[in-house]
């Protein structure tokens, strides 16, 4: 027993009159306080296991960022590699810390460090990037890293049905795609909701126009994963669109997936 387990028996022992110290029913109060005091460091280190699997969770991500972050810059001059600005170092490192087991966000976040070091490369790196990171889950993070170069686009489309006694067509599905099984995504089948938060986030876009490449939209037809939307439907119309960056999701996949540092190895 601890002091501070002592602590409390002295106290529940000076509520207890000193003629009853000896009765039965006074040694059973005091060992049940003493048990109830006993199971107490239980109760809070069972309380703590999550935090306390957090930290080592946390400590391990750091570490494995630092290791990506030597691979990095391995080739970099010493003379160019310089301490990250802090309103993005700091971050950085909070987030990294919550990364837990997701290697595609930790290389992203490593990535975005790396390029803040590097005279040359730091002052392209926006303080927004470290928190669009944040906001992605790993799948999203898959499928904006299998998106193709900017200017180029990947087939999505909308499907709409009738309903019987109403006039008008009703969406059913909305920005249907398969790379979210090209990209590998754990949930693939939850592209459309990938989509709307990539777009939300402004690093990528549904432009106003569709691929003129009719083969691109045909093949998704005969996946299961199209036949699974359609299923139930006896009318139903497609519409096409595309997907693909912006500029601006360009730019910080340059310096959070792409970071070629490169240009700045020594001769």
């Amino acid at each position: 027993m601890n002091e501070i387990q002592k602590e409390i028996v002295k106290e529940v022992i000076k509520e207890i009159p000193i003629k009853d110290i000896y009765d039965d029913s006074a040694k059973s109060s005091v060992k049940a306080v003493g048990n109830v005091v006993a199971l107490l460091p239980r109760a809070i280190n069972a309380a703590f296991e999550p935090l306390h699997k957090w930290i080592l969770q946390r400590e391990y991500n750091i570490d494995e960022a630092k290791k990506l972050l030597e691979l990095k810059l391995e080739k970099i001059s010493p003379d160019l590699i310089t301490p990250p600005d802090q309103h993005i170092g700091i971050p950085v490192l909070q987030a990294l810390s919550e990364s837990m087991d997701s290697d595609e966000l930790r290389i992203m976040y490593t990535n975005l460090l790396a390029s803040s070091m590097v005279s040359g490369t730091k002052e392209n790196v926006h303080p927004s990037y470290v928190h669009i990171i944040r906001q992605l889950s790993p799948d999203e993070a898959l499928v904006f890293k299998a998106l193709p170069k900017f200017g180029r686009h990947v087939p999505t489309i909308d499907i709409t049905k009738t309903i019987k006694n109403r006039e008008g067509l009703f969406l059913h599905h909305s920005n249907s795609s398969l790379i979210g099984y090209e990209a590998n995504c754990k949930y693939p089948q939850n592209i459309s909701q990938y989509i709307n938060n990539l777009c939300r986030l402004g690093i990528a876009e549904i432009p106003d126009f569709y691929l003129v490449e009719d083969w691109r939209y045909e093949r998704k037809k005969d996946t299961d994963y199209f036949k699974s939307i359609v299923r139930n439907l006896k009318h139903y119309e497609i519409t096409k669109k595309c997907f693909g960056l912006t500029s601006f999701g360009n730019e910080f996949r340059q310096i959070c997936i792409v970071c070629d540092l490169s240009a700045k190895t020594t001769s």
